[in-house]
């Protein structure tokens, strides 16, 4: 019988197709979703006051830093994991934070983490360049 960690025949699976861990609860994820939801809203609307007023594009860059905080925060909720959970070495699954003991789960979640952070980065570089384009 092959245990959680192993495919047929006792051969293991690497750590990252074994294992996926989460340190936000469905409470921590809504409020997420709400607060990426209004950053990106944010960045559509500087996005258009600046396209609007006809702003240089180096103002224009601005949009980067709504759009980029939403996507994280938005990918935040998709991954299951905080990234600033995850740096601190936390979890909360709407009990309260607790740390994360366990060094498989950990280096998991800042694996995670990492993926997160550049899921948002990337975004906001692709939504940036696209108020850079228009006008």
């Amino acid at each position: 019988m092959s245990g959680p960690n192993q495919l047929g025949a006792g051969v293991p699976l690497p750590v990252a197709a074994a294992w996926h861990c989460e340190n936000i609860g469905p409470r921590q994820r809504r409020r997420r979703i709400r607060t990426g939801s209004v950053l990106l809203a944010l960045g559509v609307v500087l996005a258009g006051v600046l396209i609007g007023l006809q702003a240089e594009r180096a103002l224009r860059v601005l949009t980067l830093v709504p759009f980029a905080a939403g996507g994280v925060t938005l990918f935040q909720v998709r991954a299951r994991t905080c990234v600033v959970f995850a740096a601190r070495k936390v979890k909360n699954m709407d009990q309260g934070e607790v740390p994360v003991t366990d060094s498989r789960e950990l280096e998991t979640l800042q694996r995670q983490a990492r993926k997160v952070w550049l899921q948002g980065f990337g975004l906001g570089l692709v939504l940036t360049a696209l108020v850079l384009a228009i006008g």
